[in-house]
């Protein structure tokens, strides 16, 4: 792929992003993430082609059919964590609309990863739950 090509797909996978996607911060459960939170970025549509084109640009995520009865099946594609990292970052110099909310994922993950999981119950896990919770309620206030 050339270069040109893989910018004009970063380019076009923003927009997607932008346009029919969600980023976000999530309280998850332990066992799924030893952090607790987990940040993610998704996008949901009718075409399956849209959504396999995000798989084929970044080869990170997973896609997910929900059938709805007669009407049309919806599409998910889903990064998080790392992935969602690596998203954001490939998409930013593009994000117009939802630039302060990938900044904000970015930074919160760049936490979660510079602080490593520690034990539930600790201050240190408690100031970590701390720095969360403001990046979720910031980006929860920025979608309103």
């Amino acid at each position: 792929m050339s270069a040109t090509s893989q910018l004009t797909d970063l380019a076009w996978a923003a927009g997607i992003i932008e346009g029919e996607g969600c980023i976000h911060i999530m309280k998850v459960n332990v066992n799924k993430s030893p952090s607790g939170w987990c940040v993610r970025v998704s996008v949901v549509n009718t075409l399956p082609t849209l959504i396999d084109n995000l798989l084929h640009i970044f080869n990170l995520g997973t896609i997910h059919r929900y059938d709805r009865g007669s009407k049309k099946a919806i599409y998910r594609w889903t990064v998080h964590g790392d992935s969602a990292l690596t998203v954001l970052q490939s998409v930013l110099p593009y994000i117009i609309a939802k630039r302060e909310q990938a900044e904000t994922a970015i930074k919160a993950r760049m936490y979660q990863n510079e602080h490593p999981y520690t034990r539930k119950g600790t201050e240190e896990r408690a100031n970590k739950d701390q720095v969360m919770l403001t990046a979720y309620t910031v980006l929860r206030e920025l979608k309103l």
